[in-house]
């Protein structure tokens, strides 16, 4: 199957987020004042990690729902609205698991030879499910309790096929950007002595973000899988 030039592919993920950027910014907006409630209000040290692992992940549902239906052309058998409610628990369980993937081959490089050879493993793990919260909203004609699975199985065989793996490399780098930035921005507000440096640092710019990274990964993974408008996600 013939890639995409990844250039065409930004410029239409692109088009897609500036289609929907009111419905992206009013979300971003809930995002930051959860967090900033957290930061402000909750205090508590399991109120920011909570709601990286809930509000972050069903704001990635509405994200990849939406890029679903425009990579369709618009059309999908239901709302992306009812898609995304409907599919965020199953994004919630799938970064959870990225998510400690990613954590262990992080906290392995600073190791030994053998924690080093653990680290790139699991970043290559890491890389290769870079598509499963996109699988877990636009896949189809699989059971609920079936869908975490194929989430998993289906990206890894997306992204070993052919020149995928390369593509897949490329957009978990991608996924450090607002993580390196964020932190030099919050070691530059802790300097200047700003209350909360770490919300102000990570949260706004990372929340921006979140839409163009998403949607450039989705229409990635549709573009492997040969959707065409109108086509089902399930092979």
């Amino acid at each position: 199957m013939t890639l995409t030039p990844m250039l065409a592919l930004l410029r239409r993920a692109l088009s897609s987020v500036a289609r929907h950027a009111l419905v992206y910014a009013a979300a971003s907006l809930v995002v930051i004042a959860a967090f900033g409630a957290a930061a402000y209000l909750w205090r508590s040290p399991v109120a920011q990690p909570f709601l990286a692992f809930t509000v972050d992940p069903a704001f990635d549902a509405l994200i990849i729902a939406l890029a679903l239906a425009d990579a369709r052309d618009g059309t999908l058998g239901e709302s992306a609205w009812s898609r995304a409610f409907e599919r965020a628990w199953a994004v919630i369980v799938v970064n959870v698991a990225l998510t400690y993937v990613a954590s262990s081959g992080i906290a392995s490089i600073g190791g030994g030879f053998v924690d080093k050879l653990f680290a790139i493993a699991f970043m290559l793990l890491s890389a290769a499910l870079i598509y499963a919260p996109v699988v877990a909203v636009a896949h189809e004609g699989t059971a609920w309790w079936m869908l975490i699975g194929r989430s998993f199985g289906e990206s890894v065989r997306t992204a070993l096929r052919g020149a995928n793996f390369s593509r897949a490399l490329g957009l978990f780098a991608l996924q450090f950007v607002p993580f390196l930035a964020g932190n030099g921005i919050t070691a530059l507000l802790r300097a200047h002595g700003i209350a909360h440096p770490s919300f102000w640092g990570n949260v706004p710019l990372g929340t921006f973000l979140e839409p163009a990274i998403v949607t450039i990964t989705a229409f990635t993974y549709f573009d492997a899988i040969g959707l065409r408008a109108r086509d089902a996600c399930s092979e």
